[in-house]
């Protein structure tokens, strides 16, 4: 994640407004739907992750390897600013609406 806050640059790539701070968000895949796979694949539920919070966030504990290759080959990252953020709502993957359905 700090290598992607570093590669982000200043402008919203959701409503192309210049920002101090962006905010990295999943592009395509919503965070969400890329741990439901990883699951699915690991044939974990979330309930049995082991999870430990640092400084630097929170990490699965004994899995954080696979977590990271599985992320890092699924996820495209963007930059964007906290109103697109909050507008989005993981695009409505859990809500079972396609992406181009959402309305920001």
């Amino acid at each position: 994640m700090q290598q992607a806050r570093e590669n982000l640059g200043t402008v919203c790539a959701r409503c192309g407004k210049a920002c101090r701070k962006l905010v990295v968000d999943h592009d395509v895949k919503p965070f969400v739907q890329i741990l439901d796979e990883f699951l699915k694949e690991t044939g974990l539920s979330l309930e049995e992750l082991k999870i430990r919070g640092s400084k630097k966030g929170f990490r699965l504990r004994k899995l954080g390897r696979k977590w990271r290759k599985f992320h890092d080959s699924n996820a495209t990252l963007v930059g964007i600013c906290a109103k697109c953020n909050g507008s989005l709502n993981s695009r409505g993957y859990r809500l079972g609406k396609p992406s181009s359905q959402v309305v920001a």
